[in-house]
């Protein structure tokens, strides 16, 4: 049963205590299902940068690799 009363202008929610419980329950659930989605994203944002200089890094010894067989191949 939820009851409203008017106090000087402002409306207070009276709850059960079952009810009210359950209620913060959720709301601490979805605060630390909120803190783990904000540190996932900080995580994948760090390792994007991570792998984008790893692909360089790739990318640099792709390239010494193919000047390397072309001086192999001129002598």
């Amino acid at each position: 049963m939820v009851v409203t009363e008017a106090l000087g202008g402002a409306a207070q929610v009276i709850l059960p205590e079952a009810l009210a419980s359950k209620l913060s329950l959720l709301i601490t659930i979805f605060q630390a299902l909120g803190g783990l989605i904000i540190l996932y994203i900080i995580l994948m944002i760090i390792r994007m940068f991570w792998v984008r200089k790893q692909s360089k890094k790739i990318n640099q010894i792709s390239e010494n690799i193919e000047k390397i067989k072309k001086h192999l191949k001129i002598k």
